[in-house]
């Protein structure tokens, strides 16, 4: 059976090694974008599974992106990740067809359990 695959899109470098080091070792395939445009391109080829995103980041704002992922890709889950934890942006962005929020303190167990719960 082939390895889900989880894209990852966060500007920020330590959030983007801190995902990959919590998820490394569960059997799914990893890829990664730094930005709303790229997550955009690669969602296009790699038709991932779940999508962690990011909300505020350089060329296209991840509540931008929800919608134009989910016209390529209606099956993928996004959840969305964010130091932002203002109740309008999440229900935004949940309205936008993300599945699930977690805050940029997420522990690893919590990343790891949304994304289990999403794959299934």
């Amino acid at each position: 059976m082939p390895k889900a695959k989880i894209l990852v899109c966060d500007d920020e470098e330590n959030i983007r090694e801190s995902i990959r080091l919590i998820l490394e070792d569960l059997p799914y395939s990893l890829f990664f974008a730094t930005n709303g445009q790229e997550v955009i391109d690669q969602v296009k080829s790699l038709k991932p599974e779940v999508i962690l995103l990011d909300i505020k980041m350089p060329k296209l704002s991840g509540l931008d992106a929800i919608s134009e992922i989910k016209s390529l890709s209606p099956d993928a889950k996004i959840i969305v990740i964010s130091g932002y934890e203002q109740q309008e942006v999440i229900k935004e962005a949940l309205s936008r067809g993300a599945v699930d929020y977690l805050p940029k303190s997420f522990s690893a167990g919590q990343l790891k359990d949304s994304v289990r719960a999403n794959l299934k």
